[in-house]
């Protein structure tokens, strides 16, 4: 059910609406401007490409990822890869199922979850149920066993996310930085980020809603609660509302800890508005939804950099340096984003994500169409069809770059695009 429409704008005076006439009130915990919607524009080119299939496009890129890239003997994608995109490449492809009552992978999911739930061949000391060598790691696998949970209704999945919760709360202190969880185990302690304490604020909230609920002291609410409020009185959300990489300890008094200023990556925006989605449904606290569309707003505002011409951007991509990590970030955010959205009745954020899937879609893939006869012909075009009911369908592949041009597609570059399909069924 959709709750809040948007007004006309949002900004430092103004209000997100509920449908029967409350008002969500600006957020008072930071005193920084709030951007302003209504700067969001389709670009020309991409007017051309209307009324696309958000369903058939991922399931043809889902084809696409598992022909190009799945290791069916290892039960992953991309084996030289890092352990966790497979994790986030499961994850859409839960979404996937679950928006479309989709029975078609679950076979495959099975495998995957059999698989990669053993101990780790490097760190067998986890013991295996995602509990991995970091925090965020695990956490990837931990919030696809949430959704595992979703998709069939199977408490086995939960029992499997409260042990990595329980994991991961072990690497939090209340000493360095005045609290958070760090992120390598296997290197040392040395490094709190954001991304696995938004993991674990996600994770916990996600918990508590799906357990029916824990109010008392020490419970996965008042976790998810503490990391948050830590969370934001760390500095890492900038000025501008954008959330950098993690924090450097002070040499002299390790208690104090500083925004590291580091890159404003897209999927630290990502996680944080599902984090913020899951502590508005355990709490109906109504500022947890202000701060997520002020993020949100953040980044789709951000024509410079985040959304360079109004598509969404690594700082990596423009000389070509992003790697295997960085190629994912984009479907995270897309896939979160989505979460925030369904809460509204309107608003820019559909739209944002359709103006990126349609640039995608025309300037960021390259199609391998594959008959479902015996014999298969392989052609390779920019920018083709989209399967036309005939015997054949399109394996789509995308690269980093959701402006184009393609060049080249990987694990992480396909399950991004997959992300940001995924979103808008």
């Amino acid at each position: 059910m959709k709750f809040f429409t948007f007004l006309a704008s949002w900004s430092a005076g103004a209000a997100v609406s509920l449908v029967h006439g409350s008002a969500i009130p600006p957020t008072s915990q930071k005193h920084f401007n709030h951007p302003t919607v209504g700067i969001i524009t389709s670009r020309q080119s991409d007017t051309a490409t209307t009324n696309l299939n958000y369903t058939s496009l991922s399931h043809s890129a889902i084809e696409a990822l598992n022909t190009a890239f799945y290791n069916t003997t290892a039960a992953r994608w991309s084996t030289p890869d890092a352990w966790w995109l497979s994790g986030v490449a499961l994850t859409h492809i839960i979404n996937y199922s679950i928006k479309t009552s989709s029975t078609q992978y679950l076979s495959q999911i099975d495998d995957i979850i059999a698989a990669q739930r053993q101990p780790l061949p490097w760190w067998p000391q986890g013991g295996g149920e995602f509990r991995a060598d970091s925090t965020d790691d695990t956490g990837w696998w931990a919030l696809a066993m949430l959704r595992m949970y979703d998709l069939t209704g199977n408490s086995s999945y939960l029992e499997i996310a409260k042990m990595d919760e329980a994991y991961m709360w072990q690497y939090w202190t209340d000493t360095e930085c005045n609290g958070g969880l760090y992120q390598e185990i296997k290197g040392g302690l040395v490094y709190k980020n954001a991304i696995s304490n938004e993991l674990y604020f996600t994770l916990a909230a996600g918990l508590h809603n799906r357990l029916g609920g824990d109010t008392n002291v020490g419970t996965y609410l008042e976790k998810a609660k503490k990391s948050w409020d830590w969370f934001m009185g760390t500095g890492m959300i900038n000025e501008y509302w954008l959330i950098n990489d993690g924090l450097t300890e002070n040499e002299n008094d390790r208690s104090k800890c500083f925004s590291n200023n580091g890159t404003t990556w897209s999927y630290n925006q990502g996680v944080v508005l599902g984090g913020l989605v899951e502590l508005y449904k355990a709490t109906a606290n109504k500022t947890y939804l202000t701060t997520a569309v002020t993020i949100a707003m953040a980044v789709i505002t951000d024509k410079d950099h985040l959304s360079l011409d109004g598509i969404l951007t690594e700082s990596c991509e423009a000389k070509g340096e992003c790697n295997n990590d960085n190629q994912m970030f984009k479907g995270i955010f897309a896939s979160n984003l989505a979460e925030l959205a369904s809460l509204f009745t309107n608003g820019p954020f559909r739209g944002y994500l359709e103006q990126n899937a349609k640039s995608m879609y025309q300037r960021d893939r390259m199609t391998t169409t594959t008959t479902t006869t015996t014999t298969t012909t392989t052609t390779t075009t920019t920018g083709g069809g989209n399967g036309n009911g005939d015997g054949t369908f399109a394996l789509d592949l995308y690269d980093v770059q959701w402006a184009g041009p393609f060049i080249a597609s990987s694990l992480a570059k396909q399950a991004s695009a997959i992300g940001l399909l995924v979103s808008l069924i």
